[in-house]
């Protein structure tokens, strides 16, 4: 109960910081980049973190969709959030919790973007990542990690050959739906930290 209680305060705090950062655009690299045009907001989750101490050290991730390209984007960034929807993008809401950059143990997950396909593609694999860029692909963020790996929940990654998208889920109903549609389960080690949706 003491730990939803401090959980409850910190997403209290976190909606207070983004709407100070939102309007004073302290989310200077993400406020950089390049926004790709979409339609609407949809649902959003709620936390339900049992874990003791870490969501201290957690930033929410959250998921964007572009029914236009059929593209699943996931940011930290709550500027870049809101650029995007307005722009939009459909607003997925937070889909699990990273542990911020400080933690040591933490794993780099790097943002790619084929411009050809208009396609984001989330790893990582330092390898898969500069294949990637030998390929054409774009390394965004500046090449800083989109978010950072580590955590009790496996993060699945599925693509849909058809349309090219890569989606990251914790869901098993949702793998289990996509599986059942077409898409397959592609090697992917990141790991992060629960919502309940």
């Amino acid at each position: 109960m003491k730990t939803r209680f401090k959980l409850l305060v910190g997403l209290l705090l976190g909606v207070v910081c983004i709407l100070f950062y939102s309007q004073t655009n302290l989310f200077s690299y993400a406020s950089d980049l390049e926004i790709v045009t979409t339609n609407n907001t949809e649902e959003t989750s709620t936390l339900l973190n049992d874990e003791d101490d870490y969501h201290e050290d957690l930033s929410p991730v959250y998921q964007l969709f572009n029914p236009n390209a059929n593209d699943h984007l996931y940011t930290l960034f709550p500027n870049e959030v809101i650029k995007l929807t307005a722009s939009g993008w459909i607003n997925n809401g937070i889909k699990w919790y990273s542990p911020n950059e400080h933690i040591c143990t933490a794993k780099a997950v790097y943002r790619l973007y084929d411009s050809k396909t208009d396609k984001h593609l989330f790893t990582s694999d330092i390898n898969e990542k500069n294949t990637l860029v030998t390929k054409g692909w774009d390394l965004e963020l500046k090449g800083k990690p989109a978010f950072y790996s580590l955590g009790n929940v496996d993060i699945t990654r599925l693509y849909n050959k058809n349309t090219g998208d890569h989606l990251l889920t914790i869901s098993g109903g949702e793998i289990a739906k996509l599986l059942k549609a077409g898409w397959v389960i592609e090697a992917c080690d990141i790991k992060c930290y629960r919502t309940d949706q």
